[in-house]
């Protein structure tokens, strides 16, 4: 199997009630982190969620590798990409290890037990975000950045190629926030990760796409996209952009910007 995928969306559009995207296009590099930023309610978790094939839009399509991914099987499409959203259940009585180990589904033939391999696997995704020792632990007794590193150990656990994830640091605290996406960026998957904050990724991603009401308001590298004045377009602050040594940016925000 491939380690990462290229991820194209062309003219996305979805309106429900009213216009959420707006005949939106993109690209995202096979084996990069790349970063959805914006407002709230300017379309991210929705852009995501069409790119996981988890929403239909009234309109685009969504390519993996140049495949249209409506086209894909259930099992093919779990084998090829891993969805965490932004959102978990606290009232299942699951186990943080049967969390994990649905993971492995994808590759398994139906009725098929968890074999030592997917046990394996299970157990190394949850060192990866610090849960070793949590296995039988049941999601009501877990804090909210616990049950949100138990999706995410079930993503690693899911091996794909491409991961998609919504919003993922809200619930975690500054270590692991850092931690996961430091992995994100440095493993050979491509990633897409939606986020709040702007020097998080300009510090991880290595591409950017800014949605705001509905449309792309800037894409490319960090360096190149999140300026002054994208800031104070999009998020309505004044802020200072200065290069740092290793070539990305810090972000310095001044204030709410003048109307």
């Amino acid at each position: 199997m491939t380690t990462s995928v290229r991820v194209d969306a062309d003219d996305l559009a979805w309106a429900p009630a009213h216009v959420v995207l707006d005949h939106i296009s993109l690209e995202v590099p096979a084996g990069s982190l790349c970063a959805l930023l914006g407002p709230n309610g300017g379309g991210k978790t929705t852009t995501l969620r069409c790119l996981a094939h988890l929403l239909q839009p009234d309109q685009g399509a969504v390519y993996y590798d140049g495949q249209l991914h409506h086209t894909l099987g259930t099992r093919q499409l779990g084998a090829l990409r891993a969805f965490v959203s932004q959102d978990q259940p606290n009232e299942l009585e699951f186990t943080v290890l049967d969390v994990v180990l649905i993971g492995r589904t994808p590759h398994k033939q139906r009725f098929d037990p968890d074999s030592a391999h997917d046990h394996d696997i299970a157990h190394q995704s949850l060192a990866r975000v610090d849960l070793t020792g949590y296995e039988h632990r049941t999601l009501p007794t877990l804090s909210g950045g616990e049950r949100q590193r138990t999706f995410i150990a079930r993503a690693y656990a899911q091996q794909t190629p491409l991961l998609l994830l919504d919003e993922p640091t809200n619930h975690l605290d500054l270590r692991h926030q850092h931690k996961l996406l430091s992995q994100l960026r440095d493993q050979p998957a491509t990633a897409i990760v939606s986020l709040h904050d702007p020097q998080l990724a300009a510090t991880y991603a290595d591409h950017i796409i800014v949605i705001h009401q509905g449309r792309v308001a800037a894409a490319g590298p960090p360096a190149t996209t999140l300026t002054a004045e994208l800031l104070h377009d999009v998020w309505g602050v004044d802020a200072t952009v200065t290069r740092r040594a290793d070539g990305r940016i810090r972000i310095e925000i001044e204030g709410i910007a003048d109307d």
